[in-house]
């Protein structure tokens, strides 16, 4: 039996369309503030096919605490300013009520950078004063050799 081939069309993957554009001001006192969690947790909760999110250095004169943000949807143009963005939940919001995108948003995502970040925070403290916990209440200088 002859073999027959088909006529098929090769399609390429469309590039994903970016509906909104995020920045994260990088300013001094905004990184003093948690500008870098900030950043790190809208790349974690929004959908990269719709969402860009850049550091940027901008000036905000805002009566509110950085870090600042702001957003830009392409299509309409429409800004979006949002100071003292200083926490997951505060993300969330931002990307689910404000931009509308809570359908493309996992909640559990959400809650589990929330306790990653309340976790890191809580290691921070231990090792701000140059000392850690051994468990026993017992509090060893870091500089010193372990026995």
């Amino acid at each position: 039996t002859p073999l027959t081939l088909t006529n098929t069309i090769i399609r390429k993957k469309q590039p994903p369309q970016i509906k909104w554009e995020v920045y994260v001001s990088m300013s001094k006192q905004c990184k003093s503030l948690g500008s870098a969690a900030t950043l790190a947790a809208f790349l974690g909760l929004s959908p990269p096919d719709m969402v860009q999110v850049q550091p940027a250095k901008f000036n905000v004169k805002s009566k509110t605490k950085g870090p600042n943000v702001r957003c830009l949807e392409r299509t309409s143009g429409v800004v979006i300013e949002v100071g003292g963005c200083d926490s997951v939940e505060k993300v969330y919001r931002v990307l689910s009520v404000h931009m509308g995108l809570k359908k493309y948003l996992d909640p559990a995502a959400c809650e589990c950078l929330k306790w990653n970040y309340r976790g890191n925070a809580h290691l921070d403290n231990l090792y701000v004063n140059g000392y850690r916990n051994n468990g026993g209440g017992n509090k060893t200088n870091l500089n010193e050799p372990t026995r």
